[in-house]
């Protein structure tokens, strides 16, 4: 007979697998329960870039963040690779950032939280004409320039607006090529891959607390719209902290 779980981990995204894996080093038997395979969720839609830590001091995003670099940096990760780029910043004066916060955005309608929001996000995939460095635009807009190599392939974006949409856009699509053929002519004539729209959990910022309901001990982990892979592991150590009973770490 199968043991119990001693967790019940709602979500195969990003947030929920390595929430899951901190849990299970922790000795706790897990169990996670996922509406799609982790293929098919937001997270695989991911550009997925890591770093610089621009959040300021005392943010809990900012330790969420290092935690990540940190385990990014010493434990061997299948996929992550080191590369060299350019964030290039915008003006002073220019748009606002606007705050992009996986348990995903069904969390919405799990918890009743209605600052919880989809934030619809074109990705955009082209055979690779060459390119090795990443281009990142900052802070984000509603829409922006990113072109992010891996491999044979580069993922173009971006954009950002609240929409539960996920049907691609032609217009869309032409829009962020330009904006990215503006930035490196060399993907002028590179062949689209494909195309598809995620929909990345907004929230003013990510949700990472306990809660008692009734004889179950409830962790929230998500909100973390486009910076679900920024702040997983840092996510992950607090989640799974709060999860087994523990103060996560200050």
């Amino acid at each position: 007979m199968t043991a119990r779980p001693d967790v019940v981990v709602l979500g195969a995204g990003v947030s929920g697998l390595s929430t899951g894996i901190r849990l299970a080093e922790s000795g706790a038997r897990v169990l996670v329960r996922t509406a799609a395979p982790p293929a098919r969720t937001t997270s695989a839609l991911a550009s997925a870039l890591v770093g610089p830590n621009l959040s300021p001091p005392g943010d809990p995003q900012r330790a969420w963040t290092d935690e990540t670099l940190r385990v990014l940096g010493a434990e061997p990760m299948p996929g992550v690779v080191w590369r060299d780029g350019t964030l290039a910043a915008r003006p002073a004066g220019g748009d606002a950032p606007a705050r992009r916060a996986d348990a995903g955005f069904p969390a919405r309608a799990l918890t009743g939280d209605t600052g919880l929001y989809p934030v619809r996000g074109p990705r955009i995939v082209v055979r690779n004409p060459g390119l090795e460095r990443f281009f990142m635009e900052a802070p984000m807009a509603p829409a922006w320039a990113s072109i992010l190599p891996h491999g044979d392939h580069v993922v173009l974006g971006g954009g950002q607006r609240r929409s539960d949409d996920t049907t691609p856009d032609p217009a869309e699509e032409a829009d962020v090529l330009a904006r990215c053929v503006a930035i490196e002519p060399a993907l002028a004539a590179a062949e689209v891959l494909e195309h598809t729209v995620g929909l990345r959990p907004g929230r003013a910022a990510p949700r990472v607390a306990a809660e008692r309901r009734g004889d179950t001990l409830v962790v929230h982990n998500y909100g973390h719209a486009g910076n679900g892979v920024m702040l997983s592991w840092g996510c992950a150590r607090d989640a799974a902290a709060l999860a087994l009973g523990a103060a996560p770490p200050a």
